[in-house]
């Protein structure tokens, strides 16, 4: 009689699989690098149990939440199509190297790494769409996740960008930005240009005036700026170089600030009227529209 061989499974190699249903979709996947890379699926795969089924021999069986496509971890409020673009991230066809996304696809995948908190994907998605030149996607990213320093940017690029803003694209940003940009656009309009100033002479002392709403200027230095446009006047082209761009950062600055001040105290008020939630997978699943 031959002795029985124990058979064991490697603890490094014998690699545990877990089914996730978004959409009408289900998806099998090595929970290892899952868990390795989201905070909140190596919670949720400690924690999930799916109820209690009836075997097929009438007895009662626990099922763990994601063993099998029966019992699989069904998330809600996502995407298949964002799901698949970030599993990309998380399972790449090369180790080590960043797949090629669309933009479409980025924008996703930053949207769920942000959700299931994915530290190094979020970094990933966050470079290629700081530096992409979509300004008005930039803008609302920035405002759904108060990045300061995207919408800072996004304003400068629209600013100084030749074409004004669409009807599509105020729509998109909302009115009040596209006024604040419209009304940063007319001062940097202006004063690119050699405006004409209005002069009274008092005996040897004189006042300049400003040639689009009269008021007196204020000259501080070899600059020239009217405080109530917000106009730089300039004599020579280095001026408006070197004067201008650091006015309207200023501007920009203001602004957004303000904004964002408004913002957070309309979150503590609202936050204030809300009680405690219990938080799920339905709960904490990101809104987007398309």
């Amino acid at each position: 009689m031959e002795a029985t061989t124990t058979v064991t499974r490697d603890e490094e190699f014998y690699m545990a699989l877990v089914s996730v249903k978004v959409e009408n979709v289900l998806f099998r996947l090595p929970a290892g690098q899952l868990m390795a890379q989201s905070e909140h699926f190596h919670e949720k795969l400690s924690t999930l149990h799916a109820p209690t089924n009836c075997n097929g021999n009438g007895g009662n069986s626990q099922a763990l939440a994601g063993s099998s496509d029966e019992f699989p971890i069904i998330l809600t409020g996502v995407k298949a199509d964002d799901f698949k673009s970030l599993l990309k991230c998380v399972y790449p066809r090369n180790l080590g190297v960043i797949p090629n996304l669309s933009k479409i696809e980025w924008i996703g995948v930053h949207y769920l790494a942000h959700h299931f908190r994915m530290a190094e994907i979020l970094e990933a998605s966050k470079s290629f769409l700081f530096n992409m030149d979509d300004f008005i996607t930039k803008i609302e990213i920035g405002a759904r996740f108060k990045y300061a320093e995207w919408r800072l940017k996004a304003f400068e690029e629209l600013v100084y960008r030749q074409d004004p803003l669409t009807i599509d694209e105020i729509r998109r940003i909302g009115l009040e930005a596209a006024t604040q940009i419209t009304r940063i656009r007319e001062v940097r309009l202006k004063s690119m240009s050699r405006l004409r100033l209005t002069t009274e002479w008092f005996g040897r002392n004189y006042n300049e005036h400003c040639a689009f709403c009269k008021n007196q200027i204020k000259i501080d230095n070899d600059t020239k700026q009217c405080q109530t446009c917000n106009i730089v006047f300039y004599t020579e082209d280095k001026q408006v170089d070197e004067i201008l761009p650091v006015r309207l950062k200023e501007m920009i600055a203001e602004v957004l600030g303000v904004t964002a001040k408004r913002e957070s105290d309309a979150a503590s008020a609202d936050d204030a009227t809300k009680s405690p939630q219990p938080v799920t997978v339905e709960d904490r699943s990101p809104k987007r529209k398309r």
